[in-house]
């Protein structure tokens, strides 16, 4: 593998990574979101 290889891919699994925690935030704060939108 070079180098350039091995930055790509610690470039995927950065992205992948903010994604996750993102989507983490986003259902943590939906139910709260949710009711105060109801309520």
């Amino acid at each position: 593998m070079s180098a350039e290889d091995l930055e790509a891919q610690e470039d995927e699994l950065l992205a992948l990574a903010i994604q996750m925690s993102l989507s983490r935030i986003v259902a943590l704060n939906t139910p709260f979101a949710f009711c105060h939108h109801l309520c």
